[in-house]
């Protein structure tokens, strides 16, 4: 490999005997230019920058809001789980409250029955903040027919409460082909129990089955 010189002056005679000067590079080293702006040395060149396509750098954008926009569901569905875990822990103590359980004592049950329409009823009383909860057996209930319900206030006023159908065996009836055995029912009025006068049975036509309480 040659080594690197100087600008250097070679003068080689011409036919008119004066001699010319011309300059002459020696031979650089490997990969430099052949005339380089000093000596020994390459020039260092400049590396250009590198520049994301746009396409590519719309794809990275899209890609990087994707994964953002994930992350938040992702966050939101945690905040929601914690919200609702918290509300049924939160709810639970006052569900276990409202169940009765097997220790209480069941409310006292009031008997009532008329010997003309041959209809006896039991019926459990429950005063609540927002009214009275009533549990009612029927017999002795002949059908077919239509029954209501009926709370009667003390001062006089009636509250529908609940109707139902009888088939044509009744409910609770001794004799008869296609009878049912006792009917139980639930329902509730927004009367509190102090301010129930009595409980009526009807029949649609407004039949008085049985007179409960009063």
């Amino acid at each position: 490999m040659w080594p690197p010189t100087r600008w250097a002056s070679w003068n080689r005679p011409t036919r008119s005997g004066s001699r010319n000067t011309l300059p002459v590079v020696s031979r650089a080293p490997w990969g430099c230019p052949t005339s380089p702006p000093s000596p020994g040395r390459c020039p260092s060149s400049p590396v250009p920058a590198r520049s994301t396509p746009a396409p590519v750098r719309k794809l990275l954008e899209r890609l990087t809001g994707a994964v953002v926009a994930q992350r938040r569901r992702a966050r939101r569905r945690r905040s929601v789980l914690v919200a609702v875990a918290a509300s049924l822990i939160v709810a639970l103590p006052t569900a276990v409250l409202t169940v009765r359980g097997a220790a209480e004592p069941a409310p006292p049950r009031v008997v009532a029955s008329d010997p003309t329409t041959g209809v006896t009823a039991s019926v459990a009383l429950e005063d609540h903040g927002w009214g009275t909860a009533v549990a009612m057996r029927l017999t002795g209930l002949a059908g077919p027919r239509t029954c209501r319900l009926v709370a009667i206030g003390k001062d006089g006023v009636e509250h529908p409460v609940l109707s139902w159908w009888v088939p044509e065996g009744g409910y609770g009836v001794r004799e008869g082909p296609g009878r049912e055995g006792p009917l139980d029912l639930e329902a509730s009025t927004g009367l509190h129990t102090a301010e129930i006068g009595r409980w009526e049975v009807r029949a649609e036509s407004g039949e008085r089955l049985l007179s409960i309480g009063g």
